[in-house]
């Protein structure tokens, strides 16, 4: 590992058990000190668990009845992860710690609540509380880092799931709530528990839905990692040229294509091959066919056209393919 990575557990892992450096003060009164009316208001709202649990609760139960099985066992997951490392991590941390808030240890922070603005008086300050790491921060960084391994790291919503992770740790600071090394030691540690939690996950799935859910573990055998069907790598060699066809999550045509003699046959004449599955080095977000096809025997625009012909493929079902020549 380079030293600036060393560096930087060092400096984390020693400020778990002592105060903050100078540094990580600096860090807090510069940023706690530049203030405006608006920013502590939307800083503070940002922050605020009790006006923003409603509306997440709301779109999180939308999206469960709404999404695909991928969705429901991301909102799911992310559920149960959440709340048992929080107990299990950032509470037994936090104890550990006994680090002060900014707020209790630096004369002259802010504190900046949505009830207003308390400036820590000399009579203020404390040697103890639960300052390292930051539970706000963590939380969020848990579902981000799960967002990412559900969706991948170029999934809009990850991006969006991290960029709220950041705002949310330059809130607390920002409110006079953490130092920057609460803020960091918080993400870090959701990432390692959030991965850790996963594959827990993965194997707990493996092993007992099978036997609990066996419908449902035969439609879905991987729960969080998918790994990519043997079937398609018979084709690799033959057919350097692909097309994927894309379909709605919900549309089950795998019987459909199974039952045309036209695919029959191209099989037969070693024209085509496929399987069918969502994978994620396409696109995680739909369900789709997957057709290994030798252009130089069969034409890709006719035979996409001749799937909607056939009936194979409903007409307002958007029908793509992209070849890769190698």
């Amino acid at each position: 590992m380079p030293a600036p990575d060393l560096t930087l557990l060092g400096f984390l892992f020693a400020s778990l058990w002592s105060p903050p450096p100078a540094p990580d003060a600096e860090l807090v009164r510069a940023i706690n000190g530049s203030h405006a009316p608006w920013a502590d208001v939307a800083l503070a709202v940002v922050s605020s668990q009790k006006l923003l649990i409603g509306p997440a609760a709301l779109a999180a139960l939308m999206a469960f009845w709404l999404g695909s099985f991928r969705v429901r066992s991301f909102l799911v997951l992310s559920l149960v992860c959440v709340v048992i490392t929080d107990i299990a991590v950032v509470r037994v941390t936090k104890e550990l710690a006994g680090r002060p808030r900014p707020y209790q240890a630096l004369e002259g922070t802010r504190l900046v609540t949505l009830s207003g603005v308390e400036i820590t008086e000399a009579d203020d300050l404390q040697t103890r509380g639960v300052s390292f790491f930051s539970g706000h921060t963590f939380d969020n960084a848990v579902v981000a880092t799960i967002a990412a391994v559900f969706f991948g790291s170029r999934s809009w919503l990850t991006w969006v799931a991290w960029a709220w992770v950041a705002l949310m740790g330059y809130s607390r600071i920002y409110l006079g709530m953490h130092y920057p090394s609460d803020v960091l030691a918080g993400a870090a540690s959701a990432v390692v528990s959030a991965l850790l939690f996963l594959l827990l996950a993965q194997r707990l799935w493996a092993r007992y839905a099978p036997r609990l859910a066996p419908q449902l573990a035969a439609a879905h055998p991987e729960l969080v990692w998918r790994k990519r069907p043997q079937r398609v790598a018979e084709y690799e060699d033959d057919f350097p040229d692909r097309i994927y066809l894309t379909f709605p999550p919900k549309q089950n045509l795998q019987v459909a294509i199974e039952k045309s003699d036209v695919i029959d046959e191209l099989m037969k004449n070693q024209k085509i091959g496929y399987c069918y599955g969502t994978f994620s080095d396409y696109d995680d977000s739909v369900e789709y066919i997957l057709l290994h096809v030798d252009l130089q025997k069969l034409d890709g625009d006719s035979f996409c056209r001749s799937l909607i012909d056939q009936g194979l493929v409903p007409e307002n079902i958007r029908v793509e393919y992209v070849t890769h020549t190698t």
